[in-house]
């Protein structure tokens, strides 16, 4: 397969993802809308699930691109400012853009995609740390190595954290909600 076919599938597929849902997403609709058979869409992915990862690694690749810019027009480099600045990023893309959204924030509709970056045998999580560390390694170095390993690892699991928070808010809402069990009801639970 040629790199062009692979971004127009992902293309298609990102469209669709940002319109919609990833659980409703099937491979013929990102093979119709690229304008190719279900089976090259198939022989390129060869799953959903790796569609989904591809997705992932596009769109954070491309949202570190961005925040490695917005860090660094911080000015003076001071460490502090660049991860407000990262974090504001974030924070800013995950409401605004789309596909981003589905990705970060939609979890919080039991879409899976933010498993790949979080869950699985490899997921993106690492990637995204190692390319932060690549970057505050070049830009901070008088930093210590433990202190930047810390605070990257935090900065983005509490940046995730904080995006998926109304997912447990509405969990907690719905569970509050529902009607106590007494005995008899726990006896004929399953």
């Amino acid at each position: 397969m040629t790199a062009r076919l692979r971004d127009r599938l992902l293309e298609a597929a990102c469209g669709l993802v940002a319109a919609g849902d990833w659980a409703g997403l099937r491979m013929a609709h990102v093979a119709a809308v690229a304008g190719v058979s279900r089976q090259t869409a198939y022989n390129e992915f060869g799953s959903k699930a790796a569609l989904g990862r591809a997705i992932v690694e596009q769109e954070i690749a491309r949202l570190l691109t961005g925040l490695q810019g917005e860090m660094a027009a911080t000015g003076d480099g001071d460490p502090a400012l660049a991860v407000g600045a990262a974090v504001r990023g974030t924070l800013t893309r995950a409401e605004a853009d789309p596909l981003l959204k589905s990705i970060l924030i939609g979890a919080r509709n039991g879409d899976d995609l933010l498993g790949h970056l979080t869950l699985g045998s490899d997921p993106v999580l690492p990637m995204a740390v190692g390319v932060l560390r690549a970057y505050a390694d070049q830009q901070w170095p008088e930093v210590d190595a433990e202190a930047k390993d810390v605070l990257i690892e935090t900065t983005v699991r509490a940046v995730i954290s904080y995006v998926i928070l109304p997912t447990f808010t509405r969990l907690t809402a719905r569970v509050l909600a529902s009607p106590p069990m007494g005995p008899a009801d726990r006896a004929a639970r399953p």
